[in-house]
């Protein structure tokens, strides 16, 4: 009981809770918050002087690891994820991507990115992809080509004349396919694409059979490779071009069709590009070679 006492005399704190407790005792306080602080004590004396004393509250070192690393692991994770989508953007030129130049040769073509060097000879691609990508809204072909040791090299569409790439590698793809694939439509044997299949007598999807006679009109667009039906509306075939190999093979067996059976068929226009406004990639353009492609 003695601790206790001497505990609340000694203490101020304690003295000013028990004079707040006590509302009429707390009408007669005064309290003065300017300066050291003071101690409450009736008006009638003098209030006693007692120093303040400041205590600084740290967080703990664990609250500040978490506060402060989470939003850096965060950080570091968007920049990751940002560092490897701009390194393999179809669109895009950055520093980050490696440079891309394909040269044409007599026998194949050799592709480097970077310190990356593959020669590929005609012989050893199986097929040639199309595939399109729009560019503020204007649609740009790009290719894959798939070798027979299942190898795959895509041409994307940041190479300066990746359209003209594509077509000379196409040109030669027909050349070397095309002949086969005429001589078995001669002798009437079917001829298999991707999702149809051809013959002298009619073109066929699964189990559906259709004759040329029926056939109003062929559409080989950027997208889409679409057959209609006479008397529909609806297309009696739409498949899309990324979808079919060697789409320029097929395209061959079509123009042999059509000169037969008199069929109409409408090939893919591409609209005429924006002109450049950077001087240099217009000269570059206008400077570009038959046998080199390299990244703008």
């Amino acid at each position: 009981m003695r601790m206790v006492l001497w505990l609340w005399r000694t203490s101020p704190f304690l003295q000013g809770l028990s004079v707040l407790s006590s509302p009429a005792r707390a009408t007669s306080m005064v309290q003065v918050s300017i300066g050291p602080v003071a101690k409450m004590t009736p008006s009638n004396h003098q209030p006693r002087i007692h120093k303040a004393r400041l205590r600084l509250i740290f967080p703990s070192p664990s609250f500040l690891l978490l506060s402060v690393g989470l939003p850096v692991l965060a950080l570091l994770f968007v920049i990751l994820i940002s560092f490897w989508k701009f390194r393999s953007h179809e669109l895009l030129v950055t520093p980050l991507r490696r440079k891309i130049v394909v040269t044409l040769h007599t026998g194949g073509f050799s592709y480097r990115e970077g310190r990356k060097r593959q020669i590929v000879r005609w012989e050893q691609i199986d097929f040639v992809t199309r595939l399109m990508v729009k560019r503020w809204s204007t649609p740009v072909r790009y290719y894959k080509v798939k070798l027979r040791d299942a190898t795959e090299i895509t041409l994307p569409s940041i190479i300066a004349g990746v359209q003209e790439l594509g077509a000379a590698i196409e040109r030669e793809m027909v050349k070397q396919l095309l002949p086969e694939v005429l001589a078995r439509y001669a002798a009437n044997k079917p001829v298999v694409f991707t999702g149809l299949c051809l013959n002298q007598d009619s073109i066929s999807k699964s189990e559906e059979n259709l004759p040329w006679q029926a056939v109003e009109r062929i559409a080989l667009g950027l997208e889409k490779f679409t057959i209609k039906e006479v008397g529909r509306t609806k297309p009696w075939l739409a498949i899309d071009v990324a979808q079919l190999r060697n789409m320029c093979v097929l395209e061959g067996l079509l123009e042999k069709i059509r000169e037969e059976k008199n069929l109409t068929v409408d090939y893919p226009v591409f609209p005429a590009p924006k002109k450049s406004r950077n001087k240099r990639i217009r000269k570059q353009q206008r400077e570009e070679g038959e046998n080199f492609y390299g990244t703008e």
